[in-house]
């Protein structure tokens, strides 16, 4: 099957706000957001609802992190 045409590839889900992602099981899914001031970085971890849950040093300790708590690192592009 063609990935542009199975019913779960990124293009079908698209369309999905947030809240209908959380609601079809994505509560288990994250995503870090790099904070930048100066020359400081650290990582903000955010639920597919946009809540930030957490404030992290390194991107290791993201994934480290959502490891601990059997959560999915999503990537935003």
């Amino acid at each position: 099957m063609n990935q542009d045409t199975h019913p779960n590839s990124a293009e079908s889900l698209s369309h999905l706000s947030p809240k209908d992602l959380f609601q079809l099981g994505a509560p288990d899914i994250v995503c870090a957001r790099p904070i930048c001031a100066g020359d400081r970085c650290v990582f903000a971890l955010h639920t597919a609802m946009g809540a930030r849950v957490s404030v992290l040093e390194s991107r290791d300790a993201v994934e480290a992190a959502a490891r601990l708590h059997d959560l999915t690192l999503g990537s935003l592009h």
